[in-house]
């Protein structure tokens, strides 16, 4: 897993996961939510993410959708 903490000023601040359509823009799935010392599980559509929130995602996808942004720009269709 990785764990991806929101900045001070972060414009994921304030807005849900569902708002921010989260998973359909990153195509990440947000395991948990550890927000001052406290995992939270459940729910998590609808939580208003806060500066210091640490998402955990797993690594595996991260890196797919890392690779799905990065390779159109190495070897373009074209």
């Amino acid at each position: 897993m990785v764990e991806v903490v929101l900045s001070p000023h972060s414009v994921l601040s304030g807005q849900t996961l569902q708002e921010i359509s989260f998973r359909e823009k990153f195509g990440l799935t947000v395991l948990a939510v550890w927000r001052k010392g406290e995992v939270i599980r459940t729910g998590l559509r609808n939580l208003q993410l806060q500066f210091g929130d640490a998402l955990l995602l797993p690594v595996i996808l991260l890196i797919l959708a890392v690779l799905m942004l990065i390779l159109p720009l190495l070897w373009p269709l074209t």
